[in-house]
């Protein structure tokens, strides 16, 4: 079968993407996604909005937990997801963009779909009969993806895989077995699967989906551990002049007063106090701002068409900070290569609110690391961690963690596609590899 996406509006309208056979098709305003809505007008749209995934029943589509929801033909997506057949028409939020997307070379079944929601044009398909226990899009997801990962594909496999769901808890051990040695996106696909089937499993069994959904979320980084261990430690570094306060980077504490950010944050305060502005950190979720009493930026910071120099600094406030992050041992750091997962949890400028301010966690992969100059170079000058977790003007300074929550780095900047125009690169962007900031620390105490 095939899949074809128009996109009917929106900032990207009029484009086309075709699919031969996908296992899945990712929307979404984040780069990586299939079909990726313009990240700058598309604000309807989540970062990860939907996906349509194939399952035995046909392709389903899966809201992912969107802020916004998403419609097809006109009736929002359950937890059950939407059959899909023929050509729908789906709307990611309640005005965000809208595509059409058709289904080509789908089977007619003798009978409909049990989950199939209808809407114009849509034709049923093929679908084999499973237990409704625990939801047969779910059900069929999860086998349907075991399968697929399997080493062999007999007919027999196959039925033994279909009837698995009367003995759930030893089916899902199985498939998240699989799950944790595959790539991070059949993962992330699982992880939603595995949720599905714990909302309507016996007490006993969301016990233990709940141990493997923890144990994978900690494995991908995208676990509510990181966010919550570190809501205490991370600020709104801002200005406050006389039409108040004004954010204008991200910050977090590494020790009791003093909280690490980049360079040109520093810089900026610097300037904004010549003017007159006072600057301070605003709690992550609110709460009294505390004055900056000192700060301190690298001394060779610069940047240049080839390079950026350690775009690294801290400011101090006077009272202490209860929490802080953990720092990644200088090992960990030394080891980080490309391929591995991060997150970084910051205030994006234009989400960012002084009074009342709450850091915003996405997720990432790091894709290359290099020196400073963007060379290959020695392992221990390759401090430049480019990654492709979403950024935007203010969270400068951000925390990057690695999948065990450790810090490995500060998120500084983004490449840009066109220097004249300023226009960003989408998906590119760079961080600081955190032992630089740790100097720096050392340097002040000396």
């Amino acid at each position: 079968m095939k899949i074809v996406v128009e996109v009917l509006d929106g900032g990207r309208a009029g484009q086309r993407h075709t699919f031969d056979k996908p296992r899945s098709v990712r929307f979404g305003r984040h780069p990586d996604n299939d079909v990726a809505f313009d990240p700058q007008t598309d604000l309807d749209a989540s970062s990860r909005h939907a996906e349509l995934r194939l399952a035995l029943s046909g392709y389903r589509l899966f809201d992912l937990g969107s802020a916004n929801g998403t419609h097809v033909d006109g009736r929002r997506v359950d937890e059950e997801g939407t059959l899909l057949g023929g050509r729908s028409e789906v709307l990611f939020g309640t005005s965000g963009p809208r595509v059409r997307v058709e289904v080509l070379g789908a089977q007619r079944s003798a009978g409909p779909d049990t989950h199939h929601e209808g809407g114009l044009g849509a034709e049923p398909v093929s679908a084999e009969p499973v237990p409704r226990r625990y939801g047969a899009g779910t059900v069929a997801d999860m086998v349907d993806d075991a399968l697929r990962r399997s080493q062999a594909r007999t007919r027999r496999q196959l039925v033994t895989l279909g009837l698995f769901s009367g003995v759930l808890a030893a089916g899902v051990a199985t498939t998240v077995t699989m799950m944790l040695r595959s790539r991070p996106g059949l993962m992330r696909r699982q992880l939603s699967s595995l949720v599905d089937a714990q909302k309507s499993s016996s007490d006993d069994e969301r016990v233990r989906l709940q141990q493997k959904i923890d144990e994978l979320a900690r494995r991908l980084g995208r676990g509510v551990e990181i966010p919550r261990n570190n809501h205490g430690a991370v600020f709104l570094l801002a200005s406050r002049g006389a039409a108040g306060a004004d954010g204008f980077c991200t910050a977090f504490s590494a020790t009791r007063r003093r909280l690490l950010t980049n360079a040109h944050c520093v810089q900026l305060a610097e300037e904004l106090t010549r003017r007159g502005d006072e600057i301070e950190v605003i709690p992550n979720g609110g709460g009294p701002a505390r004055p900056v009493v000192a700060w301190h930026r690298a001394a060779d910071f610069v940047v240049s068409q080839n390079r950026i120099g350690a775009d690294v600094g801290w400011v101090e406030v006077a009272e202490d900070i209860p929490v802080q992050v953990q720092i990644a041992p200088p090992e960990v750091v030394a080891a980080v290569s490309a391929g591995d997962a991060m997150s970084t949890y910051g205030f994006p400028g234009r989400l960012s609110d002084s009074g009342a301010p709450e850091a915003t966690y996405v997720t990432g992969v790091i894709g290359r690391v290099t020196t400073l100059d963007g060379r290959p170079g020695e392992r221990a000058q390759q401090q430049l961690l480019q990654h492709s977790a979403y950024t935007s003007p203010g969270t400068s300074g951000s925390p990057l963690f690695d999948s065990e929550g450790r810090v490995i780095g500060i998120n500084a900047g983004g490449y840009v596609e066109d220097s004249a125009a300023g226009r960003a690169l989408p998906g590119y962007n760079f961080g600081m590899r955190i032992d630089l900031a740790e100097a720096l620390l050392k340097e002040a105490d000396q």
